[in-house]
């Protein structure tokens, strides 16, 4: 079977080095061609393949594909200088995660207290 022509579905397999993918599915049974893999982790390059899977079983192997998820950068950073500080102001990415991921590397920073929470794609403030 060449793993395509006759496919009633398709599994995906993936590893995290080239030729790596496990010989355990990550999903079965997928009736259309295309699949999001949302349980990884930013910074880690994942490598997949794809078999058609029909009456006469599982096929080979497509072509290999590999991505590296990264959280996207905010936007439009802005920095006004005062006395004896600098306020910084930026329109966050569309992925909250992401935001979450930039907060967490910003260290020494004083937040700004706010009475509403932020909500994604509100512009917020720090002071320096």
């Amino acid at each position: 079977m060449d793993g395509s022509t006759g496919s009633t579905s398709y599994n995906v397999y993936r590893g995290t080095s080239s030729g790596g993918e496990s010989g355990t599915a990550l999903a079965t049974g997928i009736t259309t061609t295309n699949y999001t893999d949302s349980a990884v982790t930013n910074g880690v390059t994942y490598y997949y393949e794809v078999r058609g899977v029909s009456g006469g079983g599982t096929g080979n192997p497509s072509n290999e594909a590999n991505a590296t998820p990264d959280p996207l950068a905010p936007t439009d950073l802005t920095a006004t200088a005062g006395n004896t500080r600098i306020a910084l102001s930026w329109t966050p990415s569309l992925a909250p995660l992401a935001i979450a991921s930039i907060a967490a590397r910003v260290q020494n920073l004083k937040v700004q207290p706010r009475s509403q929470p932020v909500l994604p794609l509100q512009r917020t403030a720090i002071q320096v």
